[in-house]
């Protein structure tokens, strides 16, 4: 089990899949208590979502919604907003409970304002769960929910089936499905990340690599043909402009290579033009053995004419 819980700690502030196999629950499927309320919102799923104001008794936010699950691991996802993430002080607690599964939560999120970047905006939070055995009384809730903080808006719940999340005999996690962390949109991406992310290493599969530049057949541009280029365009040729980057980002893979090309033909350059430093310095040397001749051949003239 312990490796559930460092999945959940990792997948909670952010996790997004898009692959909506599951099940997928709003307001609409759920039950709330009395102080909580479906409101109007534009920004919401299907332009509705549930909210407790802030002046609502304590009590429980949601609950629902008595389902039947199979044995194995699985991805819950809630989206949700509040008016102000000044607060550091718990405000609501998700969990997810079955009676027949065991009388303890199978694992829960204390929810507090300041884990939202911003106030009013959306934001995903997942929980790694693992159902033991088969049961047919889930219950996803809304918690403990504590007045006096700010206004809380709960969107949607989505249960991510097995084929989405597998786990390995030796705790190894497979994600089948695209991830955005901190965005709903990968355009079309395995991962997309709206934001910083920190990494010890990272190792990139570029295909086809720049040694080829120091192939006997390979054509290195003259340079005044870059430099052509460069006064035309602005950057060097096969490297991505400054507004294509800022449109469509960059590959690294693809970045590196053409880097390295760029070296490579950067250093052929450097290999032509030492050569060309040579040929002229042999060619001063020869011009100054050539003058020190004729400044002797001057002075033997000058001696025969005295």
């Amino acid at each position: 089990m312990k490796y559930i819980y460092l999945i959940s700690s990792v997948l909670f502030c952010c996790f997004h899949s898009f692959a909506q196999s599951g099940i997928f629950f709003d307001e609409d499927q759920l039950s709330e208590t009395a102080g909580t309320e479906i409101v109007s919102d534009a920004s919401a799923y299907k332009g509705k979502a549930l909210r407790r104001s802030s002046s609502a008794p304590a009590a429980t936010f949601f609950y629902g919604p008595y389902t039947s699950y199979k044995a194995g691991y699985y991805l819950i996802q809630f989206r949700l907003k509040v008016s102000s993430n000044v607060s550091s002080s718990p405000i609501c607690r998700l969990d997810v409970f079955s009676n027949e599964a065991g009388t303890s939560a199978l694992n829960y999120l204390t929810i507090t304002p300041s884990m939202f970047e911003r106030s009013n905006e959306w934001k995903l939070f997942t929980l790694a769960v693992h159902i033991p055995q088969n049961v047919s009384d889930l219950e996803i809730r809304g918690m403990e929910f504590v007045p006096g903080i700010c206004d809380l808006y709960f969107d949607y719940l989505h249960i991510m089936a097995p084929d989405v999340l597998t786990i390995g005999g030796s705790g190894d996690v497979a994600i089948n499905s695209a991830v955005g962390i901190g965005t709903t949109d990968t355009k079309g991406h395995k991962l997309a990340v709206a934001g910083t992310a920190l990494f010890t290493k990272v190792t990139v599969k570029a295909l086809p690599w720049a040694d080829y530049v120091f192939n006997s057949n390979y054509r290195l541009r003259p340079l005044s043909e870059v430099e052509q280029y460069i006064k035309q365009h602005n950057h060097l040729p096969e490297v991505p402009s400054a507004a294509e980057v800022e449109k469509n980002g960059i590959s690294i893979g693809d970045n590196q290579a053409t880097l390295l090309k760029k070296i490579e033909e950067l250093t052929l350059y450097v290999i032509e033009q030492e050569k060309q430093i040579k040929r002229l310095s042999d060619e001063n040397l020869e011009l100054k053995q050539l003058r020190t001749e004729i400044d002797a051949l001057k002075a033997v003239i000058q001696q025969i004419k005295k």
